[in-house]
């Protein structure tokens, strides 16, 4: 097998674009060799009135035109056409789509490239004017294209107002006109006919299907509408659309067959990344696809050294050609925003792929000791089962005091909430102590190790709604989104490091200094050595400990920002923070 040749099936490309600017010849060039093979066989313009003889074939299929039923060459056929023949000059020129596609001259002797050219221009000219355009005889040799709204002549006989007729020139190697009448009698145009139909559609529209990827049915159908004046009717354009997401992504059986390839290239773009290709082998000796998992070393080594020991698990579905379930693992970095680690596609969401993915986590992230980590999640299927840890948080809709017992960061205010919950919905009250563990929701009764103060997992849900457009494209195009996403924003972040001057991350400066705002409402004075009472305007009193860094309301501890009531301690000491 040609090897050029297999590498740019592999890549989509089309072979005709590649030009050798040291051989190539201009148009102009072109013309004149083709001038100087027609001075030559000067034999073929005497034969111009009958079908040529040559046993070639352009490879032009002929399909995007309707055809006629395939015939024999006749007698009556041949005749088609001579009674209103008309002198006309022979002219030799190619045609050229790029100027002749929306204003052709049509011209006996101009000649094609390919039969398909011919067979795209009547098929666009069709729908431009409006006509009804077919074609007849089309085999190896020859093409007829004629308006298919037919008059009747005196004898009975069909005659055809507009009619081309395309030979092939087996001396020349090219296609021409041989017999022409470039005349419409059938009255005014058309534009609800068969010319326009998918395939011709989704070549059209498929930069504006490129710019516009999220582009519904009647939205389509309105483009066509306003660009082309004709009406489609729904099922067209699903299939216009379908078509041209087809040309734009690449065939999804495809895609599936190049995962190997894509994986060595990862692999060798971005070394000590972890790819996972899960296949299953079917008895006719075929791999089936079963999941593939990615993390990307950057994303590893990042996460390892600068985050926090907080993941968010989620899961949610594709919504292109793909069907499948994406999985991701999102922590957050010191700067509070979310900070991707790893993600998977799955066939199914159940216990089964989410083990093989946490599996896989756990020896990326080093997580030898499961109790100094934090794993939130929205109890998805399957995952309860896997993650065998206390604080499972439900995130159902809380009212405003349960909210309450969940921020709290001491057991004061938890049970004051509680108690509050209690006099308000004694029912709710009860079915709280009894179906959930306080230590899995209150911030009150959690670990110190987190350092985080989010109690749901919005992190993960953003993320998933970042991806929805990567989401709705098939598998290989939605890697290269995912990677492509990836790529930006450690880009971005990476640039806006770079240019700060502050130690402590915008969005943590920015709510120090909104607690910076409530310092009016504590008084702190000096109890030993690093050691304050701060009271506030509620009667409350608290310990702060700027040696340890340690607050009694639990907050500086929890998540790792000084809390108002330290902040007023470290105001007093006038060391600043």
């Amino acid at each position: 097998m040609d090897k050029g040749k297999g590498r740019a099936d592999d890549n989509n490309m089309d072979q005709s674009s590649f030009v050798d600017s040291d051989y190539d010849l201009s148009d102009k060039e072109e013309d004149n060799i083709m001038a100087a093979q027609v001075e030559r066989w000067k034999n073929v313009v005497d034969s111009m009135r009958t079908i040529g003889d040559g046993d070639g074939d352009d490879g032009g299929t002929g399909d995007d035109l309707p055809s006629d039923s395939p015939s024999t060459r006749t007698e009556s056929d041949d005749d088609l056409g001579d009674r209103d023949s008309e002198v006309v000059k022979i002219v030799s020129r190619r045609y050229k789509a790029s100027t002749d596609l929306n204003d052709p001259k049509w011209e006996v002797g101009l000649w094609f490239n390919s039969k398909q050219d011919f067979t795209e221009l009547v098929q666009h000219q069709g729908v431009k004017i409006g006509k009804k355009l077919r074609l007849k005889k089309n085999d190896k040799i020859r093409c007829v294209a004629y308006c298919r709204r037919v008059l009747r002549s005196k004898k009975n006989r069909p005659g055809y107002p507009w009619m081309v007729t395309l030979a092939y020139r087996s001396g020349l190697g090219c296609w021409q006109i041989s017999r022409l009448r470039d005349t419409h009698k059938c009255g005014g145009a058309s534009y609800n006919h068969g010319c326009a139909n998918a395939k011709y559609l989704s070549r059209l529209f498929k930069e504006d299907m490129r710019v516009f990827p999220g582009m519904t049915v009647g939205q389509f159908i309105e483009k066509v509408h306003g660009k082309m004046k004709i009406t489609i009717s729904s099922g067209k354009a699903k299939r216009a659309m379908a078509r041209a997401r087809k040309l734009i992504e690449g065939d999804l059986i495809k895609q599936y067959k190049r995962l190997h390839d894509y994986k060595t290239e990862i692999l060798r773009a971005n070394p000590r990344s972890t790819i996972v290709l899960a296949t299953q082998r079917l008895e006719d000796g075929y791999d089936k696809f079963k999941a593939i998992y990615i993390a990307y070393e950057a994303c590893k080594t990042s996460f390892k050294r600068h985050c926090m020991r907080i993941t968010g698990l989620d899961g949610c579905h594709l919504k292109g050609q793909a069907s499948g379930i994406l999985l991701a693992a999102i922590g957050l970095d010191l700067n509070d925003q979310i900070f991707p680690n790893a993600f998977a596609v799955v066939r199914i969401e159940n216990t089964d792929t989410w083990s093989w993915f946490l599996r896989l986590l756990v020896l990326d992230l080093e997580i030898k000791d499961s109790s100094n980590w934090t794993f939130i999640s929205d109890r998805q299927k399957g995952l309860i089962n896997v993650v065998r840890v206390a604080a499972r948080m439900p995130c159902t809709e809380l009212k405003d005091k349960i909210w309450e017992a969940a921020r709290a960061t001491n057991t004061y205010g938890f049970e004051k909430a509680m108690e509050e919950l209690k006099g308000l919905n004694e029912a709710a009250y009860k079915w709280l102590t009894a179906h959930t563990k306080k230590e899995s929701w209150s911030r009150a009764f959690f670990g110190f190790e987190a350092k985080c103060d989010i109690l749901v997992n919005n992190i993960s849900e953003y993320y998933n709604r970042v991806l929805l457009f990567a989401r709705e494209k098939p598998l290989y195009g939605m890697l290269e989104c995912i990677r492509m996403y990836l790529m930006d924003r450690f880009t971005s972040r990476r640039k806006m490091g770079a240019w700060m001057e502050d130690c402590i991350g915008p969005k943590i400066r920015k709510k120090l200094e909104k607690l910076k705002e409530k310092i009016g409402e504590c008084m702190a004075g000096e109890a030993g050595e690093w050691i304050y009472q701060v009271n506030t305007k509620f009667n409350e009193q608290f310990v702060v400990d700027l040696r340890d860094r340690t607050c009694s309301c639990r907050h500086w501890i929890l998540t790792g920002i000084l809390c108002q009531h330290a902040i007023a301690a470290i105001e007093m000491t006038g060391i600043g923070y």
